[in-house]
């Protein structure tokens, strides 16, 4: 672990904090009603301590505000992913404030509930996904040991009591603890002489051996976010009507 910059003096250290936070910007592609594909270039900047409690308590108002007195469930966190993503989404132009002539980037949206009327749900799941992707790219936190995951993995198989070790986890590290556990398991596998299924001979991939009338999935609207060049892969989405068409298949089984 790096050491503390003693090469700074105080007040430098204070004002390298208070810089603006670091961010990343991705290209939205939007699926309009008519099935053409706008894509919109947005900057999704992390959020400082004092922002995220800000979107905790806001979250928690609106909340109770829609009736949801019982704990927090599902409307707090919605609630919560808008009000971080409020604070997170910026334009990608910069600008200087005239008062300290500090350089910063301007909010896309002004308002949660303009937020909340613009975005549809696969995009708001998008834009979390991206806010995730830019906290771990920017993130101090060390690569987990083989002693580590070993840990996690007897923390986590504990059961009713998993998810609230999960909890206590910086979320950019889940992608590196679900990989180092997901290859763990196939080592086990491996030394009991089992293979795992080959996940890329799917339907989808293989349309030679597929029956007539059978489709994929590629030609549904998805929304796809870029950054830095690299594509990140986005699920096709089902309308209602084919998602209730296949529950009524699966049943007839």
């Amino acid at each position: 672990m790096a050491g503390p910059p003693t090469d700074l003096a105080p007040h430098e250290l204070v004002r390298k904090l208070l810089e603006e936070a670091p961010g990343d910007t991705h290209a939205v592609r939007r699926v309009r009603a008519d099935g053409s594909i706008q894509e919109i270039p947005i900057r999704v900047q992390v959020l400082r301590i004092e922002e995220n409690h800000e979107a905790i308590a806001a979250a928690q108002e609106y909340a109770k505000r829609r009736g949801e007195q019982a704990g927090y469930a599902d409307i707090y966190r919605e609630a919560q992913s808008i009000e971080v993503l409020l604070r997170a989404l910026r334009r990608t132009e910069s600008r200087v404030r005239d008062s300290d002539g500090v350089t910063y980037y301007p909010r896309a949206f002004v308002t949660a509930e303009q937020l909340r009327a613009s975005l549809t749900e696969p995009e708001l799941a998008l834009l979390l996904n991206a806010y995730e992707l830019t906290k771990a790219r920017y993130s101090p936190l060390e690569t987990m040991s083989d002693y580590e995951i070993d840990e996690w993995i007897s923390r986590l198989s504990e059961g009713y009591g998993g998810h609230l070790f999960l909890a206590q986890l910086d979320s950019a590290q889940w992608p590196e603890l679900l990989l180092g556990i997901s290859q763990r398991a196939r080592e086990l596998f491996q030394m009991s002489g089992q293979t795992l299924p080959d996940w890329r001979r799917t339907s989808a991939s293989d349309l030679e051996t597929s029956p007539d009338g059978t489709t994929s999935s590629s030609g549904e609207p998805s929304a796809v976010f870029s950054a830095a060049g690299d594509e990140v892969p986005g699920d096709a989405l089902l309308t209602r009507e084919a998602a209730a068409e296949a529950v009524r298949q699966r049943r007839k089984k």
